[in-house]
């Protein structure tokens, strides 16, 4: 593995923590690392929530371009009886 030597400076509280570590630069990588994973999480967190609202809100826009056809009578009422051979496969039937 390449790797970069880097001057830096850090709070006397984390240097306190590192004074206690073995390896000072594999805990600082490791620890760079999972911050790497938990910023890319929480911006795929980000992004997958506003792709849902994006969806939702095309959803309800279709949904509104429908309505008026919804409610034209293309659909059956159904709190009136069914018309003859409807909802029957067809067939007549004697009430």
């Amino acid at each position: 593995m390449n790797t970069v030597r880097l001057n830096i400076t850090l709070p006397e509280e984390v240097g306190r923590i590192l004074s206690k570590v073995k390896n000072n630069s594999a805990y600082i990588a490791e620890a760079i690392k999972e911050k790497k994973r938990m910023d890319d999480k929480e911006r795929m967190k980000r992004e997958l929530a506003a792709a849902y609202r994006q969806a939702a809100e095309e959803d309800y826009e279709a949904y509104m371009e429908w309505e008026d056809t919804l409610k034209d009578g293309l659909l059956p009422n159904l709190d009136s009886p069914p018309l003859m051979g409807e909802g029957t496969g067809g067939r007549d039937v004697k009430c």
